[in-house]
C-alpha cells in the first residue's frame, strides 16, 4: 500500500484502478512521458510540481531524490527515459518491427546528446541572453546532428509506425524552436516529419493541456 503524499499519490493496492499518476515540474519544459502517456491514449494524470514546492516532502518520497516520477499500481518509476519507455510499452509506442525498435532507442540516445551539448549553449524563452558557447552549439554542432537526423527520415518518418523516439525528437525540436523558429528551415524531411507529428490529434492534445505555453 502506498500512502498520499501532498496530493500527489494516491492509496494503491496490488491492483490499480486509478489511472497512471506522472509528476514533473510545472515549466514549459521537456515533459517528454507526459508527451508519451498522452500520445499513446492512456489513462493518466498529470500532477504538475510547481519550483516553490520543490523539495517539500516530495523528494523524500522519490527514487533519486529528483522529479519526473511515475506511479502506476505499486510500481513507482523515476527517470525520464525509463518512464517513457515504460509508457510506450503500455501504448505499443515501442515500434512493430526490431528495426523500428533499434532505430527508436537509438533516437532517443541523439536526442540525450543534443541535449547534452546544448545545455552549455542553447538559450530559452525563460533566459534568451547568448551563453558562451551559443555559437559553436547553434552554428556548428547542432547542425551537424540535425543532418545526420536527416539522413535517418524517409519520406516524413524515421520508423514505420509512431514511436517513442520519433515522438522525442518531434518534442526537442517543438521546444528549440522557441527559440530557433528557423531551426528546419534547411532539413526538408526533418520539417516534414516535424509537421506529420504536430498535425496527429493526440499531439495536438497535449499542446494544449500539458505543455505550459509561452507567454
Amino acid at each position: 500500500i502506498f500512502s498520499r503524499v501532498k496530493d500527489h499519490f494516491y492509496s494503491f493496492s496490488t491492483v490499480s484502478i486509478m489511472p497512471i499518476q506522472i509528476t514533473y515540474f510545472a515549466f514549459r519544459g521537456n515533459i517528454f512521458p507526459v508527451l508519451v502517456a498522452r500520445a499513446g491514449g492512456l489513462d493518466f494524470t498529470f500532477n504538475p510540481v510547481e519550483l516553490a514546492n520543490w523539495p517539500g516532502d516530495l523528494k523524500a518520497t522519490c527514487p533519486f531524490g529528483q522529479l519526473p516520477i511515475m506511479q502506476d499500481g505499486s510500481l513507482l518509476l523515476a527517470q525520464s527515459l525509463a518512464i517513457a519507455n515504460y509508457l510506450a510499452r503500455k501504448a505499443k509506442l515501442l515500434g512493430e518491427t526490431d528495426e523500428d525498435f533499434g532505430l527508436s532507442q537509438s533516437l532517443l540516445q541523439e536526442i540525450e546528446d543534443i541535449k547534452t551539448e546544448g545545455r552549455d549553449g542553447m538559450s530559452t524563452v525563460f533566459a534568451p541572453e547568448k551563453k558562451p558557447g551559443y555559437d559553436a552549439f547553434v552554428k556548428e554542432k547542432l547542425p551537424l546532428h540535425l543532418g545526420n537526423l536527416e539522413k535517418l527520415v524517409k519520406g516524413d518518418k524515421f520508423t514505420s509506425v509512431l514511436t517513442v523516439g520519433e515522438l522525442g525528437v518531434f518534442l526537442l525540436f517543438h521546444l528549440y524552436q522557441d527559440v530557433l523558429p528557423e531551426l528546419l528551415d534547411n532539413f526538408p524531411k526533418l520539417k516534414a516529419f516535424y509537421q506529420r507529428v504536430l498535425a496527429l490529434p493526440k499531439v495536438q492534445e497535449f499542446l494544449e493541456k500539458d505543455l505550459k505555453p509561452l507567454k
